[in-house]
């Protein structure tokens, strides 16, 4: 109890990261491929995923 009016948001991730990651997946994602952006929020990781790969000539 905080002895404030409204509740407190706890986050389980911090929400800096989680709007990074989305900025991210929808800038960088592969338009010509026809798929979906993926969030996946599980008890214990949260996956974020966008459809494409490595420009040529790139390796991992």
């Amino acid at each position: 109890m905080t002895g404030r009016p409204e509740r407190e948001e706890v986050w389980d991730y911090p929400l800096e990261a989680v709007r990074e990651a989305v900025v991210n997946v929808v800038c960088h994602r592969d338009y010509t491929i026809m798929s979906q952006i993926e969030i996946r929020i599980y008890d214990n990781e949260l996956i974020v995923w966008s459809p494409g790969g490595l420009p040529p000539g790139l390796t991992l």
